[in-house]
């Protein structure tokens, strides 16, 4: 019998398992929107009581619906960038690499705590062209252990929302200064959304600290050279028919008003020479 490893993470970082889990329940659903068996595989590994998150029917559609659209998000930029470094920011347990699974031109770096990064290296199985950084995405000096030579896709996911913006813009100045070209992927949610966030299960039982803003506009985070490729907001694709009918009828409501609409994205930045904004 393999050995379970026990987990004991708090804060931000414990947020990283109700995500994990919530892949986990969609991939043992009949009809799995990401499909994520690896997710499985992990969470039975792992000591703790995941009931605690509380993952309602319609969070474990958000989750999939999420990390779906991220995927695509990740792999269209790949295909376009087929000698790309990947920067896979606050990986935390998340199996991207073989749902996406790059090619073996493409470089592919998991840039995340120490202590998520052991995780990781007990958890997940190894995989050829991945490599680990041990680090805060915020903590200065660390994009230096990734070439500059060649151009970077960059992705996140449930990672901004606990930044602070400052540092946020600070990461991003760091990633169009050191590379000669890049797309960047991650979601956001609006001033709502980032609100509401406070009262979600999964913040109150990890106590995670939010970075306490969202983004009314999504040109605001256009460094000089960065530009705004696309913005999906999540409550507009079709996967979300899979939610229960009190939250279709909520979600059918909210999109008729442009500020709750936009509750929650997933944006697309480009930088570099062939980078081309919105219309």
């Amino acid at each position: 019998m393999t050995e379970r490893v026990r987990v004991r993470l708090t804060g931000t970082s414990a947020t990283m398992l109700a995500t994990l889990y919530g892949r986990a329940l969609d991939a043992e659903s009949a009809a799995p929107i990401l499909g994520d068996p690896l997710a499985q595989a992990i969470v039975a590994r792992i000591d703790i009581d995941f009931d605690r998150f509380g993952l309602s029917r319609d969070e474990v559609v958000s989750v999939a619906i999420r990390g779906l659209y991220l995927d695509r998000a990740t792999s269209d930029l790949l295909a376009g960038m087929p000698d790309a470094a990947v920067l896979h920011l606050g990986c935390g347990l998340d199996t991207r690499p073989w749902r996406v699974d790059p090619t073996a031109r493409h470089r592919w770096y998991e840039v995340d705590l120490p202590e998520v990064v052991e995780l990781r290296r007990l958890l997940l199985p190894d995989r050829a062209g991945v490599h680990r950084i041990a680090t805060s995405v915020t903590a200065p000096g660390w994009l230096a252990d990734v070439p500059a030579s060649q151009p970077v896709v960059v992705v996140a996911e449930g990672v901004v929302q606990y930044l602070a913006r400052a540092d946020l813009i600070r990461l991003l100045q760091g990633i169009v200064v050191r590379f000669p070209r890049g797309g960047i992927a991650f979601d956001a949610w609006s001033p709502l959304g980032a609100w509401l966030g406070r009262f979600e299960r999964t913040i109150r039982v990890t106590r995670a600290r939010l970075g306490g803003w969202g983004l009314a506009d999504p040109r605001e985070l256009e460094v000089p050279g960065l530009r705004l490729v696309s913005v999906l907001d999540l409550l507009d694709v079709p996967e979300t028919v899979r939610f229960t009918l009190p939250t279709r009828v909520l979600v059918s409501l909210m999109r008729r008003v442009a500020p709750l609409r936009r509750i929650g994205m997933i944006l697309r930045y480009e930088f570099g020479e062939a980078s081309s904004g919105v219309g």
